[in-house]
Formats: structure tokens, C-alpha cells, sequence
């Protein structure tokens, strides 16, 4: 396991500039009761990025971050 935090605002705008920072898989999404994202049996909804390439992921990023 890593240290590593999740940036989850970022990452579909660096999936958007390069798809192959994340395979996207098909689930069917909710949001429960207390306001949580939770997968359901179901015909899929969405398409959810399970783990994404990090090294690929600050590749991008890092140099639009420091960019003057």
C-alpha cells in the first residue's frame, strides 16, 4: 500500500488530456443515504477510473503545477 494521496478533482481533467492515465471500467453507481458513492448490481451508469497510472498521472501534471 502506498502513502501516495488520491487526487480526485485532478485526475479526470489529466484522463481527459491523456485516457491512458486510467482504464475506464462500467459500473453501476449510487449515492446512498449518507451521501457515499457505492457500486450496485445493475446495468453500469458510469465509467470509473478503479486505479490510475500515477507515474503517467504526474507526468502531466507536475509541469502544468510549476509551469510560470
Amino acid at each position: 500500500s502506498s502513502n501516495m494521496p488520491s487526487l480526485f478533482d485532478v485526475v479526470p481533467v489529466a484522463w481527459l488530456l491523456d485516457p491512458a492515465v486510467c482504464q475506464l471500467t462500467p459500473l453501476h453507481i449510487v449515492v446512498d443515504k449518507d451521501g457515499y458513492t457505492r457500486e450496485q448490481a445493475g446495468k453500469p451508469n458510469a465509467q470509473v477510473c478503479l486505479a490510475s497510472d500515477q507515474k503517467r498521472f504526474f507526468e502531466i501534471f507536475m509541469p502544468r503545477l510549476l509551469k510560470d
